[in-house]
């Protein structure tokens, strides 16, 4: 089944069809203050009759001077052309740095889509 792979940075939405996104790297900048939680992303998925597919990431590389967690929550969005205002759930990433860190940090996360292709985005955190 061909879904529709979603992801909103902050309150910015991109959609990217999954069959376009195999192998595909995202490069992403992100800020942070040093020992405090920071949202840096969310990923979600859409199928085609615009109800929620299941979130399938995994942190690759962990970052060296922090930590990454993953809460669960419902986005409502209407960026997506082909369907109306819908609510959707995500799986939110916040990184947080250790405490006294000041510096540049980074994470690689991998976003699944059903078809078994890989979304990988690297996130490149100033700590500051």
């Amino acid at each position: 089944m061909n879904f529709k792979f979603l992801l909103a940075l902050a309150t910015v939405g991109a959609i990217a069809n999954s069959s376009a996104a195999q192998n595909r790297i995202v490069e992403r900048n992100a800020t942070a203050k040093p020992g405090q939680l920071t949202q840096i992303g969310i990923f979600g998925r859409v199928k085609p009759d615009c109800t929620s597919g299941p979130v399938v990431i995994r942190v690759v590389d962990q970052p060296d001077h922090g930590k990454i967690s993953e809460r669960s929550a419902k986005l409502k969005t209407d960026k997506i052309a082909r369907c109306p205002p819908i609510e959707t759930s995500v799986a939110v990433i916040f990184y947080q740095s250790s405490d006294g860190f000041v510096g540049r940090d980074d994470v690689v996360i991998e976003a699944e889509t059903d078809s078994g292709q890989i979304e990988r985005y690297h996130y490149k955190i100033d700590v500051r």
